[in-house]
């Protein structure tokens, strides 16, 4: 999947301050989400589940949830990402029945960094 844009004109919710539940979910292997952009946030922006050998790289959003929800994703990677706010990075959903909300093999960008001017979170891959 690639270029994809998220924008909503709905009303956030007033608990969750979101427009929508899922933005986008990978529930099977070696899927590539680059280029996204989220112009409005979702309880989970980015989600895997049951899942292995993801990849989403190079997007950006207003607050961006990495939500790994259950059922042991494992393998996955999350680079380039601008997360926003950042506030809600490691915001994880899912019910008690479903198990850990990770397996093995987690990945995240190399590094993150706040360094920016406007406050603005940035997991990258590069050093």
């Amino acid at each position: 999947m690639q270029k994809i844009v998220f924008e909503s004109q709905r009303e956030p919710d007033k608990q969750s301050r979101c427009t929508g539940h899922h933005g986008i979910t990978l529930f099977f292997e070696d899927n590539l989400s680059e280029d996204f952009e989220f112009r409005t946030k979702f309880i989970h922006d980015l989600t895997v589940s049951g899942s292995a050998g993801n990849v989403f790289r190079r997007g950006r959003g207003v607050d961006v949830s990495f939500d790994h929800h259950k059922r042991a994703p494992h393998s996955n990677l999350f680079t380039n990402i601008d997360a926003g706010e950042g506030s809600r990075m490691h915001l994880c959903g899912g019910g008690a029945a479903l198990g850990r909300h990770s397996g093995g093999g987690r990945r995240s960008g190399t590094y993150a960094r706040s360094g920016r001017r406007d406050g603005r979170l940035r997991i990258s891959g590069r050093r």
